[in-house]
């Protein structure tokens, strides 16, 4: 028999929230966390934004691209609405050669919605469509190229704008001195004015900040009276296994105890061999120990559980890991040996 240690990490870091009027205290990070775009195939759509606005795959999960500061997460639905009329309108790429852009755009038989023309006092800009209904602004401003901005809708932008800087901050600015919005890392906020619709289930799903306190602030914006629609949901640290057995899946830090080492101390060792991350406050899990549940022979595990700010941590993969990232507790990956087991039993815990 051999003895394994390994070590669940669990957090919670980013929340959504739907538009309800009310000072935020708990710090947002300046930046657009990301946006959710519903499409029936997700690959394709990596792909199609890739080729056609950059960006940068993620190991997080293959459903995303990384665009600056903003992920892109492509969520699968195959009944998603256009987003023009909803809350979220459109998104904004810009290009320093509009013109070239458009030709290409045309060449791949990409729809034109507004061919592109030249604002005075602001930019030269166009409308296209994706595949999905997804309405796109690509505009030339040299200022800021990539992803530009997010555009809103609402009946009063003024009221908007303002609920928006109140709850998740973001620099207050005018685009070329001409319209108000707010400013997170580059990205700009915009609001038109107009009656929308909810956008939940357009093709534009939701956007997403970030905080280091999540539950300073869901408590915070709960007091203000603002909708939740999902509770937050708590994340683990995983390993994407680089051998055999299980190679190429995912599974929870650990390895074998050496002779004579404490398992916390041996369970801490591999934490930070295969990710990186030094740890102070564990707590043991269980211990695991069905025949069968390694191929390589009867081993038992010992499984240690450690609870985190995500956001302090810069996880990066080691020794005999491939890859290490963060996954939804509730949607994780399919995972090896009885991992999924462990994990079912950390939830639980959790959740008391």
């Amino acid at each position: 028999m051999r003895v394994f240690t390994g070590v669940l990490f669990v957090a919670t870091v980013v929340t959504c929230v739907s538009v309800a009027p009310a000072a935020a205290q708990t710090p947002i990070l300046p930046i657009v966390d990301h946006i959710h775009l519903n499409v029936p195939d997700q690959a394709k759509a990596v792909e199609w934004y890739q080729k056609n606005f950059g960006g940068q795959t993620m190991t997080e999960a293959p459903d995303r691209l990384k665009l600056g500061d903003t992920r892109l997460i492509f969520l699968k639905n195959d009944k998603g609405q256009p987003s023009t009329g909803s809350a979220l309108d459109h998104l904004g790429f810009s290009f320093a050669d509009l013109d070239a852009k458009m030709k290409e755009f045309e060449a791949a038989g990409i729809k034109i919605v507004t061919p592109a023309r030249d604002v005075a006092g602001l930019f030269k800009l166009a409308f296209i469509e994706d595949p999905w209904g997804t309405r796109i602004e690509v505009v030339q401003d040299p200022e800021k190229l990539g992803l530009h901005h997010m555009h809103l809708r609402a009946p009063d932008p003024a009221a908007t704008l303002a609920w928006y800087k109140e709850k998740f901050g973001g620099e207050v600015a005018k685009l070329k001195d001409r319209i108000d919005g707010l400013k997170y890392s580059g990205v700009w906020i915009l609001v038109q004015r107009g009656d929308a619709s909810p956008s939940e289930g357009h093709a534009i799903d939701h956007i997403g900040w970030q905080t280091p306190n999540l539950a300073a602030k869901t408590a915070e914006l709960k007091a203000q009276g603002v909708k939740f629609t999902t509770e937050p949901r708590p994340r683990v640290l995983l390993i994407r296994r680089r051998d055999d057995p299980f190679a190429g899946h995912w599974a929870f830090p650990g390895g074998f105890v050496n002779e004579n080492e404490p398992l916390e101390a041996a369970a801490r060792r591999e934490l930070k061999e295969e990710t990186g991350v030094e740890v102070t406050d564990l707590v043991q899990l269980g211990t695991f120990g069905d025949p069968g549940r390694d191929p390589r022979g009867w081993t038992v595990t010992v499984a240690f559980l450690g609870r985190v700010d995500a956001t302090k941590l810069k996880p990066q993969a080691g020794d005999d890991a491939a890859a290490v990232d963060w996954h939804f507790v509730d949607a994780p990956p399919p995972l090896a040996f009885d991992h999924a087991k462990i994990l079912a039993i950390a939830a639980r815990r959790i959740r008391d």
